[in-house]
């Protein structure tokens, strides 16, 4: 697999573990901290799938996703939502603003490999 792989997280444990489980599955790796740098690194660049946290530093998670889905250079990317936010009406609005997939912290390593297979498009 060699798909390009955006992280938007603020949690350096969580971005390492992210970063690891991604690059173990042979993909290429681009991390941003905020919502505001993960919006400039994603219309920069051919993204395959973008891991988005809810709460981020500035705008939410939430908040970015509208803005991806809304920009017709970033608006087909695959978002997956991996947050602490685990209310029913999170995930809710996660799916609402355009995630394929909302997986909850504390998540297993295969948990998030099954979730970024189910929507990664198939490589070449």
């Amino acid at each position: 697999m060699s798909a390009t792989v955006l992280i938007i997280e603020d949690e350096p444990a969580v971005l390492q573990l992210e970063k690891r489980i991604l690059e173990r599955m042979g993909c290429r790796v681009l991390a941003a901290s905020s919502a505001e740098l993960g919006l400039e690194v994603a219309r920069k660049g051919q993204l395959d799938l973008i891991l988005l946290d809810v709460m981020l530093e500035g705008a939410s998670g939430f908040d970015l996703a509208r803005q991806l889905r809304q920009e017709e250079q970033t608006r087909k990317i695959p978002i997956v939502f991996v947050t602490a936010k685990d209310e029913p009406q999170d995930m809710i609005e996660g799916f609402a603003t355009g995630g394929l997939v909302y997986l909850t912290k504390p998540f297993s390593e295969k948990n998030l490999e099954t979730a970024i297979r189910s929507v990664l498009p198939p490589q070449e």
